[in-house]
């Protein structure tokens, strides 16, 4: 699989996530205001979306991402307690 493989299959996830994202967001009990829960959606997404091939790849993509995610939020934290 080559990165445009790759990206076209996360671009095809988040197209797929705009087209069902009530229903999804209705069983997961998720508020997309919130940026967790938005988060969450995106997730489940791409897991569920990425071709098996891709999903190796893709998911050292997504930890990769979470970890940005909650150092950025650990950041926050820390900036708002000075």
């Amino acid at each position: 699989p080559t990165e445009a493989d790759f990206e076209a299959a996360v671009r095809d996830a988040v197209e797929e996530c705009a087209r069902r994202k009530d229903d999804i967001c209705e069983r997961l009990q998720l508020d997309v205001t919130k940026p967790d829960d938005a988060f969450v959606l995106y997730i489940f997404y791409a897991l569920e979306k990425i071709p098996v091939h891709l999903q190796r790849a893709a998911k050292l993509e997504i930890l990769r991402v979470v970890s940005q995610y909650v150092r950025i939020g650990e950041e926050w934290k820390r900036m708002a307690e000075e």
